[in-house]
């Protein structure tokens, strides 16, 4: 989309907003994108560092058993709104 529309934000955070501020992404959708990048992001910090303090290599894999149910819920809701992006962006 930022490029269809050109867009030059670097950052992803950057792109939403900036695809907000142009009209494609509405409000709503955009706030749950920045969200939903947000706790994706922590979410796999927090594993990654768990990892190093175990002595492991970090990577980006998690395992949602591994997680608390507050942190699978919200990949879960996070995985949702990404979702319902990737069928917003197959109408452009």
């Amino acid at each position: 989309l930022c490029l269809m529309h050109k867009i030059e934000a670097v950052t992803t955070v950057k792109r939403i907003k900036e695809l907000h501020k142009n009209g494609i992404l509405e409000k709503e959708l955009a706030s749950e994108l920045l969200e939903a990048y947000d706790a994706l992001g922590n979410i796999r910090l927090k594993e990654q560092l768990k990892k190093i303090n175990n002595g492991q290599v970090a990577d980006n894999l998690i395992n949602p058993d591994d997680l608390g149910k507050l942190q699978r819920d919200l990949l879960k809701d996070s995985f949702k709104i990404v979702n319902r992006f990737k069928k917003f962006i197959t109408i452009w």
